[in-house]
Order: structure tokens, then sequence, then C-alpha cells
């Protein structure tokens, strides 16, 4: 069985917190700070990490960090806050695409 790609599980991930976390308010403020060269952030207490490394992934403006031991934890953790009508029209099949055989 192929693994899943921890960075389908961010893009997921990010659907779910634009559609959830409509108001900025919500979202907690953190730091960013230079040290030894690096670029570093001061996470929240309510943010912060139980492991000592994180999945990262940049998708445009955007950086996620994701626990390294079980990326997809957080999706699935984050599906009960879906209402029942998320979705209920289905999503739009796209057309297939011709492509040149390999």
């Amino acid at each position: 069985m192929e693994t899943a790609n921890p960075s389908a599980c961010a893009c997921i991930y990010i659907y779910f917190c634009i559609y959830y976390y409509r108001e900025v308010s919500r979202m907690d403020t953190a730091k960013v700070f230079t040290t030894g060269g690096s670029q570093a952030v001061r996470l929240p207490k309510s943010c912060r990490f139980t492991d000592d490394e994180v999945l990262v992934n940049r998708i445009g403006s955007i950086v996620i960090l994701m626990p390294k031991n079980d990326p997809w934890r957080s999706m699935v953790d984050s599906l009960p806050h879906f209402t029942e009508d998320f979705l209920a029209d289905g999503i739009e099949a796209l057309p297939v695409q011709e492509r040149d055989s390999l």
C-alpha cells in the first residue's frame, strides 16, 4: 500500500483551517526571530510540539509544521469539526485528461 503524501494532508488541513477558522481573531500570534543565522518562530504554549522534529512544507506564503511521527493526526482530529452539510453537493468532477502513453 502506498503511503499518503504529507503535502496532501497539509493542503486538506489548510482548507479546513480556512473553512473552520474564518475569524483571524481566533488565531494566536507567534514571534519570528533570527538565531545563529537561522529563522525561528517562538510558538505559543497552545501550539507547541511534544516531539523534537517536525515536517515543514511551504504552500505559497503559508508555512506548515506537522508532527513528523504522525502527519495525518491533525487532519483526522479536525474531522469532527466539519458540519454535516460540508461538501454535501460533492466535488465537481474534473474532465479526464488526455495524456501520451509512457
